[in-house]
C-alpha cells in the first residue's frame, strides 16, 4: 500500500481530520512494518468510532503511533 493510498484510507476513516503528511506516514513506515501500520491505523478507527468523532488531530495522530508501537512490543514479546 503506498502513501497516498494511506492517506486516502486515513481521509475515509477520519473524514473529520486532517490527513497526517506524506512525511508522518514516511516515518512511521520507517519505524514499523507496513501491517502494523494498517493495524494501528484500524485501533484508532475503532476508538474514533467509539468517541463519534470526537479527537483531535493530534491526539488522534498520537494514539496511532502509540498503538504502533504496542504491537510491536507485543510482536516481540511473542
Amino acid at each position: 500500500m503506498s502513501i497516498e493510498q494511506m492517506q486516502a484510507l486515513w481521509h475515509v476513516l477520519f473524514p473529520k481530520n486532517a490527513i497526517p503528511t506524506k512525511e508522518q506516514f514516511a516515518i512511521w513506515l520507517l519505524r514499523f512494518d507496513e501491517h502494523t501500520v494498517r493495524q494501528a491505523i484500524a485501533r484508532a478507527a475503532i476508538k474514533y468510532d467509539r468517541l463519534r468523532g470526537d479527537m483531535s488531530d493530534e491526539f488522534l495522530q498520537k494514539y496511532t503511533s502509540a498503538q504502533m508501537s504496542r504491537l510491536s512490543e507485543d510482536r516481540e514479546a511473542a
